[in-house]
């Protein structure tokens, strides 16, 4: 079997159809790609969201895992594997996606996402600014719910406030480097460092078009 390859770093890729594999998911590819049976619940749910061009909410999961498998699920049954499976990537209140839709990995909280991308700036930026890059990047959430997760989150250690609706991340730091590291389960190493040059690149994304949009 074909082994999966590293791009521009320590990120995996499928051997088959190229998308980028999560620290969580099989070197030797996605599920639906190497014909694999799904087993359980995750293992269902994952296939659905492989399948998918963007996260979805738990009840479209649900939907189409019962639509594509003819078998009932039961929905409290589904939320526990979609909050527990770390192949699964958490994309806003019940809602997930996989590391292929640009969602950061072991992430499941808006406190730990939001200082992610702080930390990946490497700057400051407002509420609306940080708000739009992350809906941009594919997270769903309610507007006042960043703010209050940001503040609750300072002592994570990821980023500092800067105003009252606004913060900023230090990429250059190393205390920060090692915090945002440990609130995904990570340590400071190739594979934190991939994840954090992918934000980069989302956050400048986001920003241009942000920009395009206000001009």
């Amino acid at each position: 079997m074909a082994r999966a390859t590293a791009r521009g770093g320590v990120i995996l890729t499928c051997p088959s159809c190229g998308a980028e594999l999560g620290p969580s998911e099989p070197a030797e590819g996605c599920l639906t790609c190497r014909g694999s049976r799904a087993v359980t619940i995750a293992d269902r749910a994952l296939l659905v969201l492989e399948a998918a061009d963007q996260p979805l909410p738990y009840w479209d999961v649900r939907r189409l895992m019962q639509a594509n498998g003819g078998r009932s699920v039961n929905e409290t049954s589904l939320k526990v594997q979609l909050a527990n499976d770390k192949r699964l990537c958490w994309a806003g209140a019940g809602t997930y996606g996989l590391f292929r839709h640009g969602l950061v990995p072991w992430a499941r909280d808006l406190s730990r996402v939001g200082g992610i991308y702080l930390h990946a700036s490497g700057a400051e930026l407002d509420l609306v600014e940080l708000t739009f890059v992350l809906r941009y990047a594919g997270y769903r959430f309610r507007d006042l719910s960043l703010r209050n997760a940001l503040w609750r989150g300072v002592d994570l250690g990821i980023y500092r406030g800067a105003s009252a609706s606004s913060w900023y991340g230090s990429r250059d730091s190393v205390k920060r480097q090692r915090a945002a590291a440990k609130a995904v389960g990570l340590r400071r190493g190739p594979l934190f460092y991939d994840i954090v040059d992918r934000a980069t690149r989302q956050v400048d994304s986001g920003l241009r078009e942000l920009e395009r949009r206000r001009t």
